[in-house]
C-alpha cells in the first residue's frame, strides 16, 4: 500500500500530468468561441452560433480548462510543503471541477444530440432551396464542401432540381455548371471556398451530370455522413481525454487523502 512519501511523489507527477490536460480542455473551449468552422458548420445544420447551448458548453470547458491550473499548482504546493491545509482545499476544489466536468459532458451530449437531429432534417432541403448566390446558406455550404471534400446534403444528385441550378449555376467554357466548384477535387494552387480551382471541372461536371458514384475530380460523398463523422471525430477525442483526465483526478483525490491522513496520524513526517 502506497504510503505518505509514496502518496506525495504521485501527487506531484499526477498534478503535472493535471496541469497538460487542463490545457487541453481551456484549448478546446477558446477554439469554439473562435473558430470560424464551428459557425459554417453550425448554420448549415441550422443551429445559431449565438445558441446559448454552444455559449455554455464554450464557457464550462473555459472555466474547467483555467481551474486546472490554479487546482494543480495548489496540488503541487499542498504535496511538496506537506501542508494539510491547502491538501484538503486541493480536495474540495477537484471535487467541484468535477462536478463542473459532468455537467459539461452532459452539455456536450445533448448538443451532440441537437446537431445529428437537425443534420437528418435540414440539409437535403437548403441544398434544394436555400442555396443561392449571396446568401448566408451559400458561404456556409461552400466552405463546408471544400473542408469537408464533400457535395451536397445526401450526395451530389441533390444540386439536381434545387434553386442554384435553376436560377443562378453558370455556364464555364461551354460547361454549365450541374453541381458548384466546390464539389470538385481542387487543384494543386490551393483549396479556397472563396476562389474554388477544379483539378479539372469539365470532367467534374460531366461525372456529376452522368450520376457516377466514383469519380478523381468529384467529391460524390454527401456533407450529412462527413459532417456526421466530423463531429464523431472530435466528440470520441474529447470523450477520451476526459476520461482521462477524470481518471487523473479521481487518483489525485486519493493520492491527497492518503498523504493527509499519514500527516494527520504521524505516520510520515517530510524531510523538507
Amino acid at each position: 500500500m502506497c504510503d505518505g512519501g509514496c502518496a506525495k511523489k504521485f501527487l506531484i507527477v499526477l498534478n503535472i500530468i493535471f496541469f497538460f490536460g487542463g490545457a487541453l480542455i481551456l484549448g478546446f473551449g477558446l477554439w469554439m468561441k473562435v473558430c470560424p468552422m464551428i459557425t459554417q458548420y453550425l448554420h448549415v445544420v441550422n443551429i445559431e452560433a449565438t445558441d446559448p447551448l454552444i455559449d455554455y458548453a464554450a464557457f464550462i470547458f473555459i472555466v474547467v480548462g483555467a481551474a486546472a491550473f490554479v487546482i494543480s499548482f495548489v496540488g503541487c504546493c499542498g504535496a511538496y510543503r506537506a501542508n494539510q491545509g491547502l491538501l484538503f482545499v486541493y480536495i474540495l476544489l477537484l471535487l467541484v471541477l468535477i462536478l463542473g466536468e459532468f455537467v459539461g459532458a452532459v452539455l456536450a451530449l445533448v448538443y451532440r444530440g441537437k446537431v445529428q437531429a437537425a443534420l437528418l432534417d435540414s440539409m437535403e432541403g437548403q441544398v434544394k432551396e436555400d442555396y443561392v448566390n449571396g446568401t448566408a446558406e451559400y458561404d456556409a455550404w461552400n466552405y463546408l464542401q471544400t473542408e469537408l471534400k464533400c457535395c451536397g446534403g445526401n450526395n451530389f444528385t441533390d444540386y439536381q432540381g434545387s434553386a442554384w441550378l435553376t436560377n443562378t449555376s453558370t455556364v464555364i467554357n461551354g460547361t454549365k455548371e450541374v453541381v458548384p466548384m466546390q464539389c470538385c477535387v481542387q487543384g494543386e494552387e490551393g483549396e479556397s471556398w472563396t476562389n474554388p480551382q477544379p483539378k479539372d471541372f469539365q470532367q467534374c461536371q460531366r461525372d456529376a451530370s452522368e450520376g457516377r458514384t466514383e469519380s478523381k475530380f468529384l467529391y460524390t460523398e454527401g456533407c450529412h455522413d462527413a459532417l456526421q463523422t466530423w463531429f464523431q471525430q472530435h466528440c470520441l477525442i474529447m470523450m477520451i481525454i476526459g476520461f482521462a483526465i477524470g481518471a487523473v483526478q479521481l487518483l489525485g483525490i486519493a493520492c491527497a487523502c492518503t498523504l493527509r491522513r499519514s500527516l494527520r496520524d504521524g505516520k510520515y513526517v517530510p524531510n523538507n
